[in-house]
């Protein structure tokens, strides 16, 4: 399955994207600000950026493989299934990236928030009906044994 994220509005304080199944927008995301890293940067160049802006930098372009893992914060969640969620994997300079709802780019911590964008800088009310839509299509590719990946844009 492929996933990815083109990045349309790329602000100070936060970064809104079409995400696309495939071919087909499914809907948006958030992120923190995208700050020009790209995946093939040098881990120093990445950390150098974050220590610049703690906590407020969106991940590096590039392409990275998402696997379901058990979530203690959102396994609680309507949209996390049997208590698990998207893991970006091996995204440099970065832990624990996860896809998960989200109102606005404070909820973020580098993570991808998923949803519609309805609001300025943020996502709109249904954002856990929709990541629970996207959660169940991914976790279904996911234990068919189908690779998934996510491509920053």
């Amino acid at each position: 399955m492929e996933i990815s994220l083109d990045r349309k509005y790329k602000k100070e304080g936060y970064t809104i994207s079409n995400l696309y199944v495939g071919s087909e927008v499914f809907c948006n995301s958030l992120e923190d600000t995208d700050r020009g890293l790209k995946s093939t940067d040098s881990l120093e160049r990445i950390r150098a950026v974050k220590a610049k802006y703690p906590k407020k930098t969106a991940i590096p372009s590039g392409r990275y493989k998402v696997t379901f893992t058990y979530s203690p914060k959102f396994h609680d969640e309507p949209y996390a299934v049997k208590g698990m969620i998207p893991l970006v994997n091996g995204v440099k300079g970065f832990s624990s990236i996860r896809m998960h709802a989200g109102a606005n780019a404070g909820w973020t911590d580098g993570c991808v928030l998923v949803g519609r964008n309805t609001v300025r800088g943020g996502l709109g009310p249904d954002t856990k009906e929709v990541c629970g839509k996207l959660f169940r299509r991914m976790f279904d590719a996911w234990t068919r044994r189908e690779d998934i990946w996510l491509t920053i844009c």
